[in-house]
């Protein structure tokens, strides 16, 4: 063999050898320890799987510590920085049948630098107690269900309320002044497992505001887009929707339970046309503002504070076609159904 070549390979082997060697350095050498983080997400979604906000969730290792927080706009809170160990989640401010746990998805744990000791806290104790009611104007079942972390039929079914479905009540209209029993919440708990993201659902959140557009001839004011805004009890506004009217002129819009107003802003063209909405505000319909209220949406009133006078109530006697008042209540109910649609 060419004794050039020879050389050539013996250069080309002692460059190979030393760029495989560790460098030599004139200290210890310092390898960079990573960390695999577990962590444990919960989502939290009404019945139609929409993001629940401003949920108070607590994380629990063992019966003597925790870690509080509350969703997101995402719905979300994340306990991120825990290590192996039995871990069980909780809903303080819900009652034990106010949720169920609907399904869970793998997530992958973090790999990041030492991490910081995590902070836990002394488990609150949960106290509630029972609370007897008195309604106020605009106030129904549901609302109340939401606000105090239980289940609709759970109020409506509590012995101390027999009274109201004994009347006759809807849970959504209820008289003011009528008492209802608001009975202690039950706590409930269940397993969370490491690197998972556990779905809870809310019962009966939201609640369904529809409305029906119609134009001066009495026709359906068809596929109109809308912005609607909506004010919650503690007078706070909710972030903006779209929202659209169907081919038969109804808007079909998920609410929070204890909205109080719902404000639609109707786009036509260059215009919007806004329409405002007091949720809660018409009385029983066996009460005389009640009954009254449902003429005046049908337009046989001009007022719903004051019981209608007996020549109201032959007009309209003989506009709908009825010949006795004993009905009346029930034909209104219905022509307001058919109407509106709600």
């Amino acid at each position: 063999m060419d004794p050039r070549l020879l050389a050539q390979l013996d250069d080309a082997e002692r460059a190979s050898d030393a760029s495989n060697r560790p460098a030599e350095t004139s200290g210890p050498v310092m390898g960079c320890r990573q960390t695999s983080s577990h962590a444990i997400e919960v989502l939290v979604v009404g019945e139609d799987e929409q993001p629940l906000v401003d949920v108070a969730v607590a994380l629990h290792d063992g019966p003597t510590r925790a870690r509080y927080s509350v969703t997101r706009h995402s719905g979300q809170v994340r306990f991120e920085g825990l290590s192996p160990g039995n871990f069980t989640l909780t809903f303080p401010d819900w009652d034990r049948d106010a949720w169920i746990a609907l399904r869970q998805e793998s997530i992958v744990p973090s790999i990041q630098g030492p991490l910081a000791p995590i902070t836990w806290e002394p488990r609150r104790d949960v106290v509630t107690n029972v609370i007897e009611h008195t309604v106020l104007a605009g106030e129904c079942l549901a609302d109340l269900a939401f606000r105090h972390g239980f289940a609709l039929r759970t109020l409506w079914e509590a012995l101390p309320n027999v009274a109201l479905r004994e009347a006759g009540r809807s849970p959504y209209l209820l008289q003011p002044g009528e008492s209802v029993h608001i009975p202690e919440r039950r706590q409930n708990s269940m397993l969370a497992t490491l690197d998972t993201r556990h779905i809870v659902k809310r019962k009966d959140v939201p609640e369904t505001f529809q409305v029906r557009f119609l134009d001066w001839r009495g026709e359906p004011r068809r596929d109109l887009p809308c912005i609607v805004r909506t004010l919650s009890a503690d007078g706070k506004p909710l972030p903006d929707r779209p929202g659209r009217l169907d081919g038969d002129g109804v808007l079909k819009h998920s609410i929070a339970p204890d909205a109080v107003t719902v404000e639609v802003l109707l786009q036509t063209g260059f215009l919007v046309e806004p329409y405002v909405f007091q949720l809660g505000h018409i009385d029983p319909s066996d009460s005389d503002s009640g009954f009254a209220g449902r003429a005046q949406a049908l337009g046989f009133s001009q007022r719903h504070d004051r019981a209608l006078q007996p020549e109201e109530l032959a007009w309209m006697c003989q506009v709908l076609g009825e010949e006795s008042l004993d009905d009346l209540n029930e034909v209104l109910k219905r022509r307001l159904a058919a109407l509106y649609r709600s």
